[in-house]
């Protein structure tokens, strides 16, 4: 869109000068008293200016937020894992990448080492065995209580 400012306008460098910006920006100063449409002289001259627009858009300092993250036990996965967030965009990684973090492949690596001592190792399968043991006792309690009528 190709507007004229009017001799009004607050801007002293602004007024009466004719320009081409974006068709919202135009039908705000032109809504405001500010501008006046000025139609252009030829169908090349308006496909210039609009081409000339859309190269020199917003889009090119566009900055999209970079997020790393560590989770050490993903429900999903059943492990840990390393998340990346960009922009609307999540990946999962089932290790450190050469893109990821110092700290995040610390905690990566402090969350997935083996375990020293072998009690520890046997003592923690014991305690997995419990919960699962635990969590089917529940499940099959559930499903009698649904199959039978019960609460």
């Amino acid at each position: 869109m190709q507007i004229k400012y009017s001799e009004y306008h607050p801007d002293p460098n602004l007024r009466n000068v004719v320009r081409s910006i974006d068709n919202a920006s135009g039908r705000a100063a032109i809504g405001s008293g500010l501008a006046v449409e000025v139609p252009y002289k030829t169908y090349q001259a308006r496909l210039s200016a609009e081409g000339q627009q859309q190269t020199a858009g917003s889009f090119q300092n566009v900055s999209v937020d970079e997020e790393w993250g560590f989770d050490g036990s993903c429900t999903q996965f059943r492990r840990a894992v390393i998340i990346f967030k960009h922009g609307s965009e999540t990946t999962i990684f089932d290790g450190p990448t050469k893109d990821t973090p110092p700290s995040i492949v610390k905690q990566f690596r402090d969350a997935t080492q083996p375990i020293v001592n072998p009690e520890w190792a046997e003592e923690l399968r014991e305690r997995e065995k419990n919960k699962q043991l635990e969590q089917q006792s529940k499940e099959r309690a559930m499903s009698a209580a649904i199959v039978y009528g019960r609460k």
